[in-house]
Formats: structure tokens, sequence, C-alpha cells
């Protein structure tokens, strides 16, 4: 019994997670990038999540079949949340507290990710190695479950190459910096108002928002959710030259609780130098 319970809670939270990431790639893309700007990532980040609906698939079917998952199926649950977890205790030595992007609309910070990872390879260690034949399960369930993985794939390949298509678009035979903002950022606001006090710099950016700010006078490129999201937070500035991202500020600098422009400006004018 002990067993069953922990295959269903493994199981359903990678099959959990799957699910969110199909409805919104987004976020998940995003927060990854934090590692590095590139295609490259994003493929890895597909594969992560294509792993994990996998590994789901099999511990569901583990459950519901009372088989043993395997030490295959076992390793590759740990290995899993070490990697995940890897990166959210990177993100917490670099002072990231962001939403990890895992669980969807489930918001999570590092902290609360690692712990929670932390719980479920506790749960994982309690699944029995020996074993591992192939579970019976239902043809239902493999056909339902296998669709889910490949919506996932297609999903999060296609956000992923309409996201990086554009970029490379922009940035093609010429530098510019993409700024990302939101209509409910505080910063972003603060941000905007402070480019139009400077033409010369606002002439050098592209802004781009999921809908207008409330600030008529600043051009921006709207772009629907699916791509416009292309950093972990906002706002992101992006420095592209030639389809690809030479330079990242993530968020804005703050010094004594208040943001810090001189660091903005000196970011713009040397990826302006770097074009």
């Amino acid at each position: 019994m002990t067993n069953r319970v922990c295959a269903a809670l493994l199981g359903g939270v990678f099959l959990l997670s799957t699910g969110f990431k199909l409805l919104d790639p987004g976020p998940y893309l995003a927060v990854g990038r934090l590692l590095w700007f590139s295609p490259y990532m994003d493929a890895c980040l597909v594969a992560l999540a294509v792993g994990e609906a996998v590994l789901g698939m099999f511990l569901l079917h583990a459950c519901l079949d009372a088989s043993a998952p395997g030490p295959r199926v076992v390793a590759a649950t740990l290995a899993l949340l070490a990697v995940y977890s890897g990166f959210l205790v990177w993100m917490l030595v670099d002072g990231r507290t962001i939403d990890c992007g895992c669980m969807g609309p489930l918001k999570t910070e590092p902290m609360v990710g690692l712990a929670r990872n932390l719980v479920l390879g506790g749960v994982a260690t309690l699944l029995p190695s020996e074993g591992g034949k192939a579970p019976d399960g239902t043809r239902l369930l493999r056909t339902v479950l296998g669709l889910l993985i490949a919506c996932s794939t297609f999903r999060l390949s296609w956000v992923s190459w309409r996201s990086w298509s554009w970029i490379a678009h922009q940035g093609a035979g010429r530098g510019v910096v993409i700024v990302q903002v939101d209509p409910s950022c505080s910063s972003c606001a603060q941000l905007c108002l402070w480019l139009m006090s400077r033409p010369a710099l606002l002439e050098r950016v592209l802004i781009i928002a999921p809908e207008q700010l409330p600030l008529p006078s600043i051009p921006m490129v709207l772009l629907d959710k699916g791509i416009w999201r292309l950093g972990p937070a906002t706002p992101t500035l992006l420095n592209v030259r030639n389809g690809r991202v030479s330079g990242a500020m993530i968020g804005l600098p703050v010094k004594g609780g208040r943001v810090d422009f001189q660091l903005v400006e000196a970011f713009l004018l040397k990826q302006e130098s770097r074009n």
C-alpha cells in the first residue's frame, strides 16, 4: 500500500507539473534562461519536461498495477529532482527569489521549491527498486498520457521556436536592446518614464509588452503572451546582436531602496558600444 501511495504521489506531481507547463510554457522557459539565454538551453528545458512526463507515466502505471517501478525509474526520478534542486540552489545563492515556474499558477519561491523537492526525493527512496516489469496498465491510460507527453513536447518546442525566431528577426544584421515590460509592474513604469526623459536612449531600445502601458507616448511592440515572456522577471533588458543575446539585465538594480538608473544607463551605453 505504501509503495502505491508513493508512486501515485510522485507520478501525480510530475504529471501536474507537466500539465501546467503545457498550459503556459512561458514562465518555465523564461526562468531556465537565467542560466543561459540560448535556444540550446530551451532544448534542454524541453527535454527535462518530457522526461518529467515520462516518469510520471511510469510511476502512475506502477501505482495502478501495484508493481515496482524498477531501479531505472527510481534513479531517473532522483536524478530529475537533483537537477531541479541544483538549479533552485543556484537561484538562492545568486539572490533570486522569483517564482521557479515549475508549477504554473502555484507560485513557489526557490526555498519552497527546494523543500518540496527534498520531500519528493525522500518519497522516491521509499519506492522498491527491485523488479521493474513493464506495467500493464490500461490502453486508455497509456493513450491519454502519451498524448500529454506529445502535446507538451510540441507546445514547449513551438513557444521556444517562436520566441527565438522573433529575437533573431529583430537582431538580424544589427544590434538592438529589447526591454520586456508588464503593465502590472511598477518598476516597468518607472523605467519607461525614465526612458522618456532620455530620448537618445529611448531610440536605441525596443520595448515589448503583452498590452499597452498607460503611457501612450512610449512606442511599444505588443506581443502575445506565448512569446512576450523572454526573461524571467520584469523588466528584463536583453542586448541582441545577430540573433543572439549577448547581454542581459534581469530586473532593475536597486541601491538604497531606490532604482539605480545610473547602472541601467551604463548597461544601455555599454551594449550600444558593442553594437
